[in-house]
């Protein structure tokens, strides 16, 4: 694998497109400090391994002066089968992308990166990490920067060294796997002392129950003839409080004794934690008793009907006062149009006294002008027959306002009432809902609790 050419920008000291020929047998670049010497043999590394270990992150290999905001190198190549490689590595400082052209066939992203690390140099592409396995095996080897040789021969540890020898000579996975077996057997240990750890009390526990065995075994070695009768006698007395066992009664030096036996003392420990329960359940019930509340009146059903009964007269009054209203503003409407209609006579008259003539203002025939004269001089001189009179809608209007005021007082105190009382109901329910539940749970019947005394 040979480099024939290298194209930079914005990477470094390139903050405009450059392009380098490679394709002698050796080339040698000289300049004074700071012209771009290591930033090209940086592109070159950047562009191959895509990272430069030293400098670190592509942020700092982005120039800030670059023309397009990223860093972009391509690197030139040919195989030794003679075929045209490109490879071209960009940057934004953000994220980092790679193109891989052989012979004219294109490869990107971790085709392209996978493909690469197979030509450079395929014992890369199985590590954890081909890339920086790459880098690391350039930079200490092939690639040497300046002041590197020596570091490398005086500042390098042994493994480090040994690491680097690894690499070159293709087994630096099997140092990985050396790495991880390591890892594997320090787990392997670290889990045996935890479980050796864990071991100690289980073991002392055993031993502990074994000495216990032993002592009930031999507290068991007595006669059979005065064990018997206590024995039976204690079994009598489980069974009264409903201690049951699945298999015929054993002997008290059976070996089955000691299992029948811890069954029936657990049954007889759920006995007591459920008579707990019960007692206080019992207390509870006592003084749930002793506090019932308020009874709901008997007539809440009439307080019901009286409800919507009061309602009813409410809207029927308020319909009956809303038809008053209206006749009463139907008969203003008509006396007022009567008092204009009169006002217009009047206007009209006093008009017509002073055209009329010896003929008629309208028609021009003859009429008698006196009689005429007369009877608009009565109409002009007629006056109103007096303001509207309201004074009797008015007072239906008040009593039947003053009625509704009182079936709306009646049917609140109604509603109130009611109120009151379903809520005393709904309490009432709920404590005997409390009630009930509290019987069940210590075994009486709800429909018994009328018997119930709190004595």
């Amino acid at each position: 694998m040979r480099l024939k050419s290298i194209d930079v920008a914005g990477f470094r000291g390139f903050a405009s497109r450059r392009k380098f020929d490679l394709s002698a047998d050796a080339t040698v670049i000289i300049g004074v400090n700071g012209l771009g010497k290591t930033s090209l043999l940086d592109a070159v590394l950047w562009g191959l391994c895509g990272q430069v270990a030293r400098i670190g992150t592509d942020e700092k290999l982005l120039s800030m002066y670059s023309e397009t905001g990223e860093a972009r190198v391509s690197v030139e190549l040919t195989n030794e089968n003679s075929e045209d490689i490109s490879v071209t590595r960009t940057s934004d400082a953000n994220s980092q992308s790679l193109q891989l052209s052989i012979g004219g066939e294109d490869f990107k992203s971790a085709s392209a990166t996978s493909r690469l690390l197979e030509m450079l140099w395929p014992d890369a592409a199985s590590a954890n990490d081909g890339e920086s396995a790459l880098t690391s095996a350039l930079v200490r080897s092939v690639y040497l920067q300046q002041d590197r040789v020596r570091d490398f021969l005086e500042a390098a540890s042994d493994q480090e060294r040994f690491n680097v020898v690894t690499e070159l000579v293709g087994v630096g996975r099997l140092t990985e796997l050396q790495l991880q077996l390591e890892r594997e057997r320090n787990s392997w240990t670290r889990a045996i002392t935890q479980r050796t750890k864990e071991e100690a009390p289980l073991v002392q526990r055993v031993a502990e129950l074994q000495k216990q065995l032993q002592k009930l075994k031999q507290s068991s070695e007595v006669d059979e003839d005065p064990t018997l009768p206590s024995w039976n006698e204690w079994w009598q007395a489980a069974r009264e409080l409903r201690v049951t066992i699945a298999i015929e009664l054993p002997s008290a030096t059976s070996v089955e004794a000691s299992s029948v036996l811890n069954n029936a003392i657990q049954q007889l420990q759920s006995l007591v934690t459920q008579n707990g329960s019960r007692l206080d359940t019992a207390a509870q019930l006592r003084e749930l008793l002793a506090n019932e509340p308020t009874k709901p009146p008997p007539s809440i059903e009439e307080l019901r009907i009286q409800n919507e009964q009061a309602k009813l007269a409410v809207q029927k009054i308020r319909d009956t006062l809303a038809a008053a209203r209206k006749e009463a503003a139907a008969n203003r409407k008509r006396q007022v149009e009567a008092q204009e209609l009169h006002e217009q006579q009047r206007a009209l008259a006093q008009i017509a006294i002073k055209l009329l003539g010896e003929h008629c203002p309208v028609c021009s025939q003859s009429y008698d002008i006196e009689r005429t004269k007369a009877r608009l001089e009565q109409l002009a001189a007629q006056e109103a027959s007096g303001e509207p009179s309201e004074n009797q809608p008015s007072e239906v209007i008040a009593d039947l306002a003053k009625a509704e005021a009182e079936a709306v007082t009646v049917a609140t105190d109604t509603k109130t009432k009611l109120d009151a009382a379903e809520a005393a109901l709904a309490v009432h329910r709920k404590w005997e809902g409390d009630r009930d539940r509290s019987l069940e749970a210590i075994g009486i019947q709800a429909n018994e609790s009328s018997s119930l005394s709190l004595e």
